[in-house]
């Protein structure tokens, strides 16, 4: 009978002790209690991100010769600064002079056959009218003679206008010669700085030459440059802070320099899903140099509807990026993912809407379903 009173006190004692922990389990949860909560609200966010950006001449070209012949001089070397319109090279191209001078021999010659057939058109003609006068007296000139003196005149004009467009023919293609001759003196095309050079004298050049597709020389605008930043494709719903970014090359280190947006090529690119923008650099200076590479910083803002969190908020377990809303007295894990962010606040999206509960400060001991008392 003892033994029976024995195991209802240890079982009676057990309970006591199981009820005194389940106490203790709510009280730890009333703990929870005094943890921070927040309320989702919308608004803007604004960001700073880092991208590289490149440098590259304003306006940068590759010089070919038009026609075939051997450079008689060239006028400039690398680092030489030239004008629009200077003269960087000359050729020389015996077969086109050849052609030129046929060219004008054909126009001369044209030109003296039609000055001859002017000559008789104009005879002609004032015999006809002499004879058509005096035919105007009966009997003075027989209608034969009339008709051949009419005819003379016809002939000698269609051979005038013959001639004529002889000489429009050969002036037009002694103009085309002369066109194709000025190709043999090179010019630039813009102010500039010649970067590169890769004839000599005495070369061969030309469309037909098997050497045609290394260019003779490269000519870059550097009084101007532009710095060309790619915007990943994640940033591209955004807008600009300010019309101007800054940024930093390695080579001046310690200087910063703004510049004005240009322009934006409003679309992604396929190949590097990223929106180009550019920056016109005024370089009179030449302080800054094409090629080399720059450290844009942009200042960006998303629009008015971001669902904004501080960043403890948001828990990052194995398998999970959440926040920790309350419904109805209960924690519920809500996936998320990352929008822009700050030094303290973050962008999120997931199921969630303005005015949701969530822990301020999320915790992964805090488990899906637990019960919190507000």
């Amino acid at each position: 009978m003892r033994k029976y009173k024995f195991i209802n006190i240890i079982a009676l004692l057990l309970i006591l002790a199981s009820c005194k922990e389940q106490s203790k389990e709510e009280k730890m949860v009333s703990n929870d209690n005094k943890l921070p909560i927040t309320i989702i609200k919308k608004g803007e966010i604004s960001s700073s991100i880092q991208l590289p950006g490149e440098i590259k001449p304003f306006q940068e070209v590759e010089i070919y010769s038009k026609v075939n012949g051997f450079v008689r001089e060239v006028l400039v070397d690398r680092g030489s600064k030239v004008k629009k319109g200077d003269k960087i090279a000359i050729l020389d191209a015996p077969e086109l002079e050849a052609q030129f001078a046929e060219a004008l021999s054909k126009l001369h010659a044209a030109e003296s056959v039609l000055l001859e057939k002017q000559t008789l058109y104009k005879t002609s003609a004032v015999t006809y009218k002499r004879i058509l006068a005096t035919s105007k007296t009966p009997g003075t000139v027989a209608a034969n003679d009339l008709d051949i003196s009419a005819s003379k005149m016809k002939m000698d004009s269609m051979q005038m206008i013959a001639a004529l467009e002889n000489v429009s023919s050969a002036k037009s293609y002694s103009q085309s010669i002369a066109e194709i001759k000025n190709y043999l003196i090179l010019r630039a095309p813009f102010d500039g700085i010649i970067t590169e050079r890769n004839v000599h004298p005495g070369a061969l050049v030309g469309p037909n030459n098997k050497n045609s597709e290394k260019p003779l020389f490269k000519l870059e605008d550097e009084n101007t440059l532009r710095l060309v930043v790619a915007i990943p494709e994640y940033y591209t719903s955004a807008r600009l802070i300010h019309t101007s970014i800054s940024f930093t090359v390695k080579t001046l280190p310690g200087d910063t320099f703004t510049v004005p947006v240009s322009r934006t090529t409003g679309s992604i690119n396929a190949g590097i899903r990223s929106e180009v923008i550019e920056a016109d650099i005024f370089n009179a200076n030449q302080k800054l140099k094409s090629g080399i590479y720059a450290d844009v910083i942009l200042k960006i803002q998303r629009g008015a509807n971001a669902l904004i969190v501080p960043k403890n908020a948001l828990v990052q377990s194995t398998e999970h990026l959440f926040v920790i809303r309350i419904v109805r007295g209960k924690a519920k894990w809500i996936d998320v993912k990352k929008g822009y962010e700050t030094d303290t606040s973050i962008e999120i999206f997931g199921h969630l809407s303005e005015g949701d509960t969530i822990l301020s400060k999320g915790n992964e001991e805090i488990r899906d379903g637990a019960v919190i008392r507000m």
